[in-house]
């Protein structure tokens, strides 16, 4: 798919081009990061989800039609009105995170946040290595806050943000929290193995996008070993790690909720080498659909396209 045929793309290259309009904006998100960190915790957000709104609204029109297609073909069960609305929630969704990585760290003391599952995942990460295969529906920052809370060290693989802005501000989050990152490298890959020997929980996300077009959960389509789920695969059976399904989901009135499905392991198999890697990731992807299609109003890669 070409730059031109592809708007998600083309907004993210456009972003980061090293133009001093660019770095103007970077300079902005960092300011405006470190002006709401000191604001009320909900005016913050307030003013970034009007503004982000507008702009996702008047300059990314493809956010909502994306959105709108991947819904019908998603879920062709529900009423055209319903599925609406479920795209109207789902551009609300992203707006209000622009704001709310500033007031991540304040959600818990504030009593927002609730857990659900914990209790069995403290408890096999205690027994041995625990992989968390994380999914980004609801804000999904809320799981390294939720994770100090619990004394769990988390390690993490990242991706850069649309703009080197938001990757500064994010990468400061992430290491407040205690976060340790792990680059998407075949060297951040050997860290992570040496780190879930060592007692860390390392948290891979199996949902993905890569350049506007979605990598994982295969919804349907033929399975593959290029992305996320494969290297989940590959860590979990080169540490026997247990694995947990892990994701933070919206809830009324500015709450959140960290929900650690219950742990699982993956079975011995007969196949070998890639045929056995393919029927792993099969599986993991089964795994994360469940997770992911209730709260397809909430999941950050609903606009991005499925062929």
């Amino acid at each position: 798919m070409s730059e031109e045929a592809n708007p998600i793309l083309a907004a993210r290259l456009a972003r980061r081009r090293p133009t001093l309009l660019n770095r103007a904006r970077d300079a902005w998100e960092i300011a405006l990061d470190a002006a709401f960190r000191r604001l009320p915790m909900d005016l913050g957000p307030s003013l970034a989800r009007r503004f982000t709104l507008a702009e996702l609204r008047l300059a990314r029109p493809w956010v909502l039609e994306g959105a709108r297609r991947n819904l019908a073909r998603l879920r062709p069960d529900l009423p055209e009105a319903e599925r609406e609305a479920m795209a109207s929630r789902f551009i609300v969704h992203l707006a209000s995170l622009v704001g709310e990585i500033a007031s991540v760290e304040r959600q818990f003391p504030a009593g927002r946040v609730e857990m659900q599952g914990h209790e069995a995942g403290v408890a096999a990460h205690k027994a041995g290595p625990l992989l968390g295969l994380s999914l980004h529906t609801g804000n999904w920052e809320l799981l390294g806050a939720a994770l100090r809370e619990l004394g769990v060290p988390l390690s993490s693989f990242y991706e850069e943000a649309e703009s080197p802005g938001a990757t500064r501000v994010l990468r400061g989050l992430r290491g407040r929290l205690g976060v340790r990152l792990l680059e998407p490298t075949l060297a951040g890959v050997r860290q992570g193995l040496r780190e879930l020997r060592e007692g860390r929980v390392v948290a891979v996300f199996g949902d993905e996008a890569r350049a506007g077009r979605l990598m994982a959960p295969f919804f349907g389509r033929p399975p593959h070993t290029r992305g996320n789920l494969a290297v989940a695969a590959r860590l979990a059976r080169a540490t026997d790690a247990v694995i947990v399904v892990n994701q933070v989901l919206r809830l009324p009135g500015n709450r959140f909720r960290v929900v650690f499905h219950p742990p699982r392991r993956l079975p011995p198999r007969a196949e070998t080498g890639e045929a056995a890697l393919l029927a792993d990731v099969t599986l993991l992807n089964e795994w994360i659909e469940p997770a992911i299609l209730p709260h397809l109003d909430q999941w950050y890669f609903l606009d991005d396209a499925l062929d």
